[in-house]
Formats: C-alpha cells, structure tokens, sequence
C-alpha cells in the first residue's frame, strides 16, 4: 500500500489534466507488477516454508494455521497488486460502487462463515473469508474496473501471468527438492532453506521476470540505500 499511495498526488493531477485513460491505466500496470514483485517472493516464500515456520514457532498442533494463512494471503494479494485502483477511483471520485460492494462482501462472508465453520472449523471460516474476497474483490472489481474505469485489465494479467513463469516453476521444484533432501525440524535449518531459496529465485526473478526499468529502478533504490549507510 506504500507503493500506491505516493501515486496519488499523480493520479489526481493526470485525471484533473484530462490525461488518456491509456495513461493512467499503463501507470496502473506498472504500479502492480512493482509491486507483485514484493509480494510474490513473499507469498512464494510462504508457501514453502510457512507450514515448518508456524509448527517450529507454535507447535504441530497449529499446523492448520498454514492453511488458514494460505485461505488468506493468495486471494488477498490480487487487491494488493491492484490497489492503485483505489487511488485512481479517489481521484476520479468514484468510490461508492467499491464501498457498497465492500458492505455486501462483509455480510456475504459472515454468512459463509456461520455456516461453514459448524463443517470446517477455523478452515471452514477461513473459506468463507476467502470465497467472498475472490469474488468480490477479484472477479467484481476487476470486470468493474475493466467496464466503468477503463482499465486494461486483460493486459494487466498478461504481465502477472508472464512475470509468474519461473516463480511457479521454482516453487514446485523448491518444494520437491528442499523436502525430499531435507527435514526442517529446527531454526537452523529452516533459516538456511530460506536464505538457500533467496539466492535461487531472486536472481531468476531479476533475470526473467523484471523488465529493463524494473532493474534499474531496484538498483537505484539499493544504490541509497548503501551510499546514506
């Protein structure tokens, strides 16, 4: 949400300058797949070894917690990659479908709630948050913002989709090879893992899956971050 939210002093002026909507939805795009990058080594990293961190953290007996985690982080991540959307309705003015679409969200899932956590428990209640933010917060808001914003939602998927190749594929082979060779029974271990799958995949991530912009853009930024120490 950092990310967006210094857009939107941006976003406001390219709507008060009557800017293309192709404009504002390319700034849209990039904004998102900046911020995928953040997000998708954390929810990659999460995958693999959320489940050894909560049992070496909280007991086996939490091992449901991974699960539940899972029910909310992949379909919450969508609306983060895509919350510059939230600044470019503020600044268009136009947040009364969002809000009342959040309302009904919020009902829909207490619902689901009450009647699945009676089956599922915590897992249960955790379908009933994630069933109401895909379909609310994914699939409504994008055809939202694809028909009344605008937005070249189609094109926005295509970036995430090609940026996801070798993260997906990484993910898998990680979780294959780390789990087969290697029991993570201790902090030690899990820690080594971790910082064994960093050295994989934030290279091939910066190799394959960022554009030319996207490099120098993380290297400015480290660049400052060692001159000011």
């Amino acid at each position: 949400t950092a990310i967006s939210s210094v857009f939107l002093p941006k976003v406001t002026a390219m709507v008060a300058t009557n800017r293309s909507r192709k404009e504002i939805s390319d700034l849209f795009i990039r904004t998102g797949r900046i911020q995928y990058i953040v997000l998708a080594y954390i929810l990659s990293g999460f995958i693999i070894f959320g489940r050894q961190f909560i049992e070496l953290w909280a007991g086996a007996d939490y091992s449901d917690a991974y699960i539940i985690s899972l029910l909310f982080f992949i379909p919450l991540t969508v609306p983060l990659i895509q919350n510059l959307g939230i600044t470019i309705l503020q600044a268009r003015n136009e947040m009364k479908f969002r809000s009342v679409l959040y309302i009904i969200i919020a009902l829909v899932s207490l619902g689901m709630q009450i009647v699945l956590t009676r089956y599922f428990g915590g897992i249960g209640c955790a379908m009933g948050v994630s069933g109401a933010l895909v379909v609310g917060q994914i699939l409504i808001m994008n055809v939202y913002y694809r028909r009344r914003q605008d937005l070249d939602i189609k094109t926005f998927w295509k970036e995430i989709s090609k940026m996801s190749i070798i993260p997906i594929v990484l993910i898998f082979s990680s979780m294959l090879v780390i789990r087969h060779f290697f029991a993570l029974d201790s902090w030690g271990k899990l820690i080594l893992g971790i910082a064994a799958f960093s050295l994989v995949y934030i290279p091939l991530f910066f190799r394959f899956s960022m554009t030319d912009e996207e490099r120098n853009l993380f290297i400015s930024m480290f660049h400052k971050i060692f001159a000011r120490s």
